[in-house]
């Protein structure tokens, strides 16, 4: 078996953890994707905590969803989540005839995102069964619902930051990489990272019916990983 035909197999995998990771989205943040409940507001007072109010519309979302969906939507992204190494490694080995400086710190840096990924994806299912608690509570008990909420929602945000600040980072420093030649790609791909297909993507969704984008709520980042992962596979030389 060649080194080229092993990293399309590696790439295939890569895109079937994003894939996963997908379907996770949709199962968690696409409430008409599936099977729901009917959306009621958010039983407690949040327009004076900054945390809470910006996220209204993810926690009724969250108790739309029934206990299923909660959980196969979050462990879908914790089962993707190693796969996806495959594609790193292609990226790996593209970047690689550039020198040690131009594959290591990006890979590294994307290696960081996917060992974090995982933690916060599975974490909007925990999220979503305290929401639950929180309709279900007395008034007596919502309060302490309530402060854990918020509690798991900073945790979830403080994990987000340095994820995406480590995808960034790495969409820049490897396209600037294939840009400029050396790669085992070809210089085009460089206008393919998951920062620019999820702008793409984004822009694309505006046009689509809202049946379809409704659909795909919340999946956007893993789309744009699908498509990465597939023009880096089929492009690698």
């Amino acid at each position: 078996m060649t080194d080229l035909t092993l990293l399309r197999i590696a790439g295939t995998v890569g895109i079937l953890g994003s894939v996963l990771y997908a379907a996770g989205d949709v199962l968690l943040l696409a409430p008409e994707a599936a099977e729901h409940l009917e959306r009621r507001p958010l039983p407690i007072d949040a327009s004076q905590d900054r945390m809470l109010r910006r996220r209204v519309s993810l926690l009724e979302d969250l108790a739309q969803l029934p206990h299923w969906r909660l959980r196969w939507g979050a462990l879908l992204g914790v089962i993707g989540g190693p796969l996806t190494l495959g594609g790193l490694w292609v990226l790996y080995r593209g970047l690689e005839t550039a020198g040690p400086a131009a594959a290591i710190p990006p890979t590294l840096l994307l290696l960081a995102a996917t060992v974090a990924a995982p933690y916060v994806h599975g974490s909007f299912g925990s999220v979503g069964e305290t929401v639950h608690a929180l309709y279900a509570a007395d008034d007596v008990h919502r309060p302490m619902l309530a402060d854990m909420m918020r509690r798991q929602v900073v945790t979830v945000m403080m994990a987000y930051a340095p994820l995406f600040l480590c995808v960034i980072a790495a969409s820049v420093w490897s396209s600037w990489v294939i840009f400029t030649g050396g790669t085992r790609f070809p210089t085009w791909v460089a206008a393919v990272n998951p920062v620019t297909a999820t702008i793409a993507w984004l822009l694309v969704k505006q046009i689509l019916p809202r049946r379809v984008s409704a659909f795909f709520q919340g999946a956007s980042f893993n789309l744009a990983y699908i498509v990465w992962f597939a023009t880096l596979a089929a492009t690698v030389r």
